[in-house]
């Protein structure tokens, strides 16, 4: 036994009843990763403690060692909420909260929890107790959440935004800056000199990009990216789109599972895989609609459907129902007609 577990030990049998005592012999624990046993002496260290710091401190190192076991997500949200009520002043469970919600892609969370501990918390706070054993990289840490977040609710310009305030403001970790400089590289923005449409949009994206499979996506839906994954083995059969049902959350708690198709079903082409190699250009007289019909008609191997993919709701194509784009699409539709005649 080391010397300072076997302290610990001898001051908690001294005083059981001691929170400083137990939070002590429950770090010890956790430093050779006895975590059981580290939790249980940090549940009592909350329980007992009139110190709420210390508590605090208690409830942020449960939940590290959850977070650490994998699966534990419920038991890692508990502890990080105990956290903010106690000592809502102080940022380090904002950031792991809005981590966590990252972690199991709940976007909009992640990005309020942070924006809450930047305006709430003093982000120079006191040392700890346990000086650097809390996972918090500093006053820059929510903000970077906060630009991961913000790229995930459709606020891409916002995030970028943030990436270089990040990069240009602070001195960061290594694997922080990394992360940045990554994420500014893939994202691309294109600017136009004025709205050039849905299909000409598709045709120039697909241009300019370097890798073999595409995905093309609507920033209106919210959807598991486990999908870039799955649909390796199956994204050079032809174009792929969505299942009308996935707007509605039927089957999914079934696999997903792919299949051919005769004609475009509704929401369709809100989300769509395809090989680049695969793609054939949309006629850019077509503007808004009938892209999707015209990629199913001419790519080899036709079209397919994802089904059984939660994408949340049915609220899409917001902005091209809007009256003044009707015109525009029903000349699309006009075109299509006679191209099939």
């Amino acid at each position: 036994m080391n010397e300072s577990l076997q302290k610990a030990l001898y001051n908690y049998i001294q005083d059981p009843l001691n929170d400083v005592y137990n939070f002590d012999i429950g770090f010890e624990y956790h430093k050779i990763g006895q975590k059981a046993a580290a939790l249980s002496y940090f549940l009592r260290t909350a329980e007992i403690s009139h110190n709420p710091h210390l508590a605090y401190e208690a409830f942020l190192l449960n939940a590290q060692n959850f977070r650490q076991q994998g699966k534990r997500d419920g038991s890692t949200l508990n502890q990080l909420l105990h956290a903010i009520a106690l000592v809502p002043s102080r940022p380090e469970a904002y950031f792991q909260l809005s981590r966590h919600y990252e972690e199991t892609k709940k976007w909009h969370e992640s990005f309020t929890i942070a924006e809450m501990g930047l305006k709430m918390a003093n982000l120079n706070p006191p040392p700890f107790r346990t000086t650097n054993a809390i996972d918090y990289p500093g006053k820059y840490g929510l903000m970077f959440q906060k630009a991961v977040a913000a790229w995930w609710i459709d606020r891409p310009n916002y995030s970028r935004q943030l990436l270089r305030g990040l990069l240009n403001d602070y001195v960061m970790e290594d694997k922080y800056v990394n992360t940045c400089r990554h994420n500014l590289e893939k994202i691309k923005y294109l600017p136009q000199d004025g709205n050039i449409y849905v299909n000409p949009a598709w045709n120039l994206g697909v241009d300019i990009s370097i890798y073999k499979n595409i995905c093309i996506s609507n920033d209106d839906i919210l959807f598991n990216t486990d999908v870039f994954d799955w649909i390796q083995p199956h994204i050079d059969k032809g174009v792929i789109g969505m299942w009308t049902g996935n707007y509605y959350g039927e089957n999914v708690d079934k696999p997903y599972e792919i299949q051919p198709i005769g004609g475009r079903p509704w929401g369709w082409g809100c989300l769509i895989f395809i090989q680049k190699d695969n793609w054939v250009r949309i006629d850019e007289r077509l503007k808004i609609a009938c892209g999707d019909d015209w990629l199913i008609h001419h790519v080899k191997g036709g079209g397919y459907q994802i089904n059984n993919m939660d994408l949340g709701h049915d609220e899409i194509s917001i902005t091209t129902r809007r009256g003044e784009f009707f015109g525009i699409q029903q000349e699309d539709i006009q075109l299509w007609s006679q191209y099939l005649h």
